[in-house]
């Protein structure tokens, strides 16, 4: 089947996947997990050197684990590592307007955070077109 001069596939009766929205996943992926490499390189830190890895809001809520690892969305030195935290704006928002306390230890860890500029960062798009793909055999790494 066609749709938008691309082919598409049915996954199920009303359901359709076409060329375009593999293609967006696919650069979704490869920005996503750019922006990881290049921060775990800027913390000077590898995969497995991080002891947890949390996915927040409606992003996480349909995925799994395993998908996110199988994609390549995630370093396979994360396996066991994710957790998916939920709607947490929502939930630190609401802890924040209770709690002074937090707000100002909140504001002490907000003085510590360091800005980095992926867009600005002369390696992102070598990394993102690194990372762009779903599957890269051993033999072209």
């Amino acid at each position: 089947m066609k749709i938008d001069g691309g082919s598409a596939f049915h996954l199920h009766e009303h359901v359709l996947l076409s060329q375009k929205d593999i293609r967006q996943v696919q650069l979704a992926k490869g920005a996503i997990r750019a922006g990881i490499e290049l921060l775990l390189k800027e913390a000077g830190l590898s995969a497995t050197d991080l002891d947890r890895v949390l996915i927040a809001g409606s992003f996480g809520y349909h995925l799994r684990e395993r998908s996110l690892l199988t994609l390549g969305l995630l370093p396979s030195e994360t396996a066991g590592k994710v957790s998916f935290v939920g709607n947490t704006s929502r939930s630190g928002g609401e802890m924040l307007l209770l709690n002074r306390q937090l707000r100002q230890h909140l504001q002490q860890i907000v003085d510590q955070v360091k800005v980095v500029d992926l867009a600005g960062n002369p390696s992102f798009e070598r990394v993102f077109m690194e990372e762009y793909e779903f599957f890269r055999p051993p033999f072209f790494t």
